[in-house]
């Protein structure tokens, strides 16, 4: 049976990814079509896209103990003891994926092992007591919002009975669609995005949160509306059908753990430059696809997508082994 394609996504990361490096771009997005170069490369590429660094291993349990805390402050009173199970159970699960990462095999692609760190499977240093470090970085992290005028914020909208909305810490895809049918130019393209809370007041205010770790770039602080932010109000104007003029949305992006907060409001020039530039980036991605062609989402020869010139990216990417024995094969196309 011949090789049917997803449909082509558009995401802020997947975006971010194409300009940070087209050949890891291809790797993450069009692992499958590597089987016409080599099927032991594609394995071996399935195999890498599962694992993560540490870094953003402690970032994605810092979204899941926030998920887990906010999903519980809208439920029932939060005691010593309710909170010490939160995150007595984000401990947990962090030792079970981090001994399984330490002791997995790298070598051989099995469908059953989706965890692994970066810092295993290349053998790079971690800090001492890794596994106590990552876990006290990530309760800090609660502690710092839970200490923060944020905190108070969210949760007078919990007891006041606004509608406030956590997201999951699975990803919903159908949730996270961003449905824009109207426009020809992306109807054959998947578009998804959730922010990390968000909510209705009852006066009609939308309002968007959105996290973030990690040092604030002095980029961010002269243009702190980031691209991801638009995406969400414009998700939220196409889910609720209503134009811009017609709605208030406020945003906040919040670092943790320095709880740095940037924030504003969400207006017309906003969303026209989101849509225009939802559009250019798949224009640009078409440009990689067999005769421009979005709908049937090919992708040209491998070895026209390009490596990045930044050789300290390279070091610390988690496609680095494949990408080394790629260029054996380059001088083949993949048709």
């Amino acid at each position: 049976m011949p090789y049917t394609p997803p449909p082509l996504s558009r995401s802020i990361s997947s975006s971010t990814l194409r300009n940070h490096c087209q050949k890891k771009y291809y790797f993450n997005y069009y692992t499958n079509w590597l089987k016409k170069t080599n099927a032991d490369l594609r394995l071996e590429t399935l195999l890498l896209k599962n694992i993560a660094s540490y870094k953003m291993w402690i970032g994605t349990h810092t979204h899941f103990i926030l998920s887990d805390y906010l999903q519980a402050l809208k439920t029932w009173p939060l005691d010593p003891s309710s909170l010490k199970r939160i995150t007595d159970l984000s401990a947990q699960v962090m030792s079970q994926e981090f001994d399984f990462s330490a002791t997995r095999q790298y070598e051989t692609y099995d469908k059953n092992q989706k965890f692994g760190l970066n810092e295993h499977a290349y053998n790079k240093e971690l800090p001492s007591e890794p596994l106590q470090e990552a876990i006290r970085i990530v309760t800090s992290n609660l502690e710092a919002f839970r200490s923060s005028a944020l905190h108070e914020d969210i949760s007078t909208y919990i007891r006041d009975w606004h509608r406030v909305f956590i997201e999951d810490k699975e990803p919903n895809f159908e949730q996270m669609k961003v449905v824009l049918d109207h426009v020809p130019e992306l109807s054959w393209v998947n578009i998804r995005a959730q922010p990390d809370a968000w909510v209705v007041t009852k006066d009609g205010r939308y309002i968007i949160y959105d996290r973030k770790s990690g040092t604030i770039r002095d980029e961010r602080r002269k243009n702190p509306l980031s691209e991801q932010l638009k995406v969400y109000a414009l998700k939220l104007l196409t889910r609720t059908k209503k134009n811009i003029e017609d709605i208030s949305i406020e945003w906040y992006e919040i670092y943790v753990p320095s709880m740095e907060i940037f924030g504003g409001e969400i207006q017309d020039i906003h969303i026209q430059w989101i849509s225009d530039k939802i559009i250019s980036d798949v224009t640009t991605i078409s440009d990689y696809l067999h005769d421009n062609d979005v709908s049937t989402n090919k992708p040209l020869a491998v070895e026209k997508f390009l490596r990045t010139d930044d050789t300290k990216k390279c070091d610390t990417c988690r496609f680095k082994r494949v990408c080394d024995k790629l260029k054996t094969f380059e001088s083949h196309t993949l048709f």
